[in-house]
């Protein structure tokens, strides 16, 4: 009987273990709806999509508004379109960060709250990957502090933050990060001319639906990125070591080309370290929502150009290249 038993849990867990794996899918899928959705009622507000913010130093300020003197990245701008105002609020301005920085003393910076970097939410979140939890900050010598406004998430508080699992569509050309400006009086002056980008959001940007003239059923928005699995848990590697909430970066900034070679979605796996990449941990394909505000499922065999093009919003304009 015992062995009977045995031989029926081994048939069984396969199909429990495919079971969870669709459901946790379909949350995924849901996940990159609502971001969609919410990017798109972005553009309906404010005339144009999500920005990605200065660079990789810095996160959101809520008095920022949402255009090129906004340093956070995607996912702090689409706060309020995912009914999270009070998250956005939770950041810390400019005006408030300068005070403590100021060779007068004006206050102990490490006592500025992070509530809006440790705060992890569930849209951001794949479930096929990783717990919905908080994460250790990079552990590069150098970054021992996340961003210049938010002075006291470093290492030596054990600031532990919110990271994501999707990465917007930056383009297929120009592929690369910023740290942005150091903290100033007016970083926003200080601003070097961002990438020539064909992408709906990167540093700086204020892409309109209008001009993406590819079509938006066939122009990538946001999907999943691939991670390396050795990586999940620990902040150790270069694309998934800053948090969900920071400017342009590749933890949530992703290319379907180099400009000299295609960046193929792949299936997470060990040992494989592919910054920029789309991808993820499901077997069949990756999910990506779509600028017309669809979700698809795409192959990781999918044709070279049909992935290329996914990536630029205006493919025939010889000016990007």
């Amino acid at each position: 009987m015992i062995a009977i038993i045995g031989i029926l849990v081994a048939l069984l867990l396969p199909a429990i273990q495919a079971s969870r794996e669709s459901a946790r899918k379909v949350q995924c899928q849901n996940h990159l709806k609502q971001i969609g959705t919410a990017f798109l009622n972005h553009e309906s507000v404010q005339g144009f999509l999500p920005t990605s913010g200065w660079g990789y130093k810095w996160v959101g300020d809520p008095d920022a508004g949402y255009g090129e003197e906004q340093p956070g990245g995607w996912a702090y701008n689409i706060l309020a379109y995912l009914e999270q105002g009070d998250l956005r609020e939770s950041g810390i301005s400019l005006a408030t960060l300068l005070p403590y920085l100021s060779l007068d003393g004006g206050g102990d910076p490490s006592t500025l709250p992070t509530t809006l970097v440790t705060t992890p939410l569930a849209v951001f979140n794949c479930p096929s990957k990783r717990p919905l939890q908080v994460y250790p900050l990079d552990a590069t010598p150098g970054r021992a502090t996340l961003a210049h406004n938010s002075p006291a998430c470093t290492r030596a508080a054990d600031c532990f933050v919110a990271r994501g699992d999707y990465r917007v569509n930056s383009g297929s050309v120009n592929q690369g990060d910023d740290e942005g400006p150091p903290i100033s009086a007016d970083p926003g002056a200080l601003m070097v001319a961002s990438r020539n980008q064909n992408g709906v959001s990167y540093q700086r940007s204020t892409v309109r639906v209008a001009s993406i003239i590819d079509g938006t059923s066939k122009t990538a928005l946001v999907g999943e990125k691939y991670l390396n699995p050795d990586h999940y848990l620990d902040g150790a590697y270069t694309a998934d070591d800053q948090c969900v909430f920071s400017g342009h970066d590749n933890d949530n900034n992703g290319y379907t080309s180099s400009g000299s070679a295609v960046n193929h979605p792949e299936q997470d796996r060990p040992g494989l370290n592919l910054p920029f990449h789309f991808g993820s941990p499901h077997v069949a394909g990756l999910n990506m929502a779509f600028c017309d505000g669809s979700v698809q499922v795409v192959a990781y065999d999918v044709d070279d150009m049909v992935w290329i093009r996914y990536g630029g919003r205006n493919d025939n304009d010889a000016r990007l290249y």
